[in-house]
C-alpha cells in the first residue's frame, strides 16, 4: 500500500498528485507517553508540514512521517466497542447520512480501514448490506482489493488522514467500484491559515499525515470524474464515480507519479 513516490532531495513531492510542495508549517506533537516514549526517543517530535499548490493537500514531510511500529502503537489505543452507546451512535449517525441513504439491500461495501475492531462492519449487516474489511495492520487480506472485486460502497471512516500514498491508495479504491458506486469519507478538512493549522487538534496525532482542504475535493473531483454527492464541511463527503467512468475515464485512475 505504500510504494514510493521519488523525490529530489531539496524538495517535498506531494503524495496526492506528484506535484511541488511549498513549506506550509511546522510544529510539535506528542508521539507517546511512558515506554513507547522511550523507544521513540522521547514524548515530543518535531514535524514540518507542506502544501501543494496543484491539489491543495497539506502533508507532513516525507522524512517527518511516522514508521509503520510508531503507526501500530498509536491504532491499539483506539478501543472501538459497539456495547459504548456513544461509540455505536457515533457509527449510525455516519452510515444514516453517509452509506444508506444510497445504497439498496443487499448492496457490497468495503470497510477500508476497518481498525482492531471492525465495528463498522456489523453495523452494516445489521442494515442488510454484504461488507467484507481491510486493513494494513489488522485485516490485511489483499483478495478483497485485487481480481474482480468490486464494490456498491467504499467506506474511509477516518482513514485518508492516515494515508501515506494517497495519490496511489485512493485511485485503487476507486478502480474496485461499480459504475455510479459512492465513496463514503469521514476526515478533518482543514480550512484556514497556517496560524489555525498550527492550533488545529487533528495535526497533532501522530498517525495523521495527510490533509485535504477544498482544494483537494475539487482536484479529486476533477482528475476522477467523481461528483460530490454530499459534503458536510469539515467532515462528510460522499463521491459517485460516473456512471461512463470505466469506460471514459480510465486513464485519468493510471496517472503516472
Amino acid at each position: 500500500m505504500r510504494s514510493t513516490i521519488h523525490a529530489n532531495a531539496d524538495t517535498d513531492r506531494c503524495r496526492m498528485c506528484g506535484g511541488a510542495t511549498i513549506p506550509w508549517s511546522s510544529g510539535t506533537i506528542r508521539v507517546g507517553r511512558g515506554t513507547v516514549a522511550e523507544r521513540r526517543g522521547g514524548p515530543f517530535r518535531h514535524r514540518r508540514y507542506t502544501q501543494c499548490p496543484t491539489c491543495g493537500q497539506i502533508q507532513v514531510h516525507r522524512d517527518d512521517l511516522p514508521p509503520p511500529a510508531d503507526e501500530r502503537d498509536r491504532y491499539d489505543e483506539h478501543r472501538n466497542d459497539l456495547s459504548d452507546p456513544r461509540y455505536r451512535d457515533y457509527l449510525n449517525t455516519f452510515l444514516d447520512t453517509a452509506v444508506s441513504p444510497f445504497l439498496e439491500p443487499d448492496a457490497r461495501v468495503l470497510d477500508f480501514g476497518s481498525g482492531p475492531t471492525p465495528a463498522l462492519a456489523e453495523l452494516l449487516r445489521e442494515r442488510a448490506c454484504a461488507p467484507s474489511i481491510y486493513d494494513p495492520f489488522y485485516a490485511p487480506d489483499q483478495s478483497v482489493l485485487e481480481g474482480a472485486a468490486r464494490y456498491d460502497a467504499i467506506v474511509a471512516l477516518e482513514v485518508v488522514e492516515h494515508l501515506h500514498q494517497p495519490g496511489e491508495e485512493l485511485p485503487q479504491l476507486i478502480r474496485l467500484l461499480v459504475p455510479g458506486g459512492y465513496l463514503a469519507v469521514r476526515t478533518g478538512i482543514f480550512s484556514g491559515d497556517t496560524d489555525a493549522f498550527d492550533r488545529w487538534w487533528y495535526r497533532r496525532d501522530v498517525s495523521h499525515v495527510s490533509f485535504w482542504t477544498d482544494a483537494t475535493i475539487d482536484w479529486l473531483c476533477s482528475t476522477y470524474a467523481l461528483t460530490n454527492t454530499l459534503y458536510r464541511p469539515g467532515t462528510v463527503l460522499v463521491f459517485r464515480t460516473r456512471p461512463d467512468y470505466a469506460t471514459s475515464h480510465e486513464n485519468r485512475l493510471d496517472l503516472g507519479r
